[in-house]
């Protein structure tokens, strides 16, 4: 899956809300697994599928 510029913002803006929603009213925390950001910051292979072009 190939996102467009400008794109990849609004979908991480919608995750961000989502994720915000789930934590404050079921005490979930979700997790970008598998994105590009998560394994730049874990230092881990997750093999993300998501490329920006």
């Amino acid at each position: 899956m190939i996102l467009e510029a400008g794109h990849e913002m609004e979908l991480y803006n919608e995750f961000i809300k989502i994720a915000k929603t789930l934590n404050k009213e079921l005490d979930i925390t979700p997790l970008l697994y598998g994105s590009l950001g998560l394994e730049k910051v874990t230092g881990l292979d997750f093999s993300p599928e998501v490329l920006i072009s």
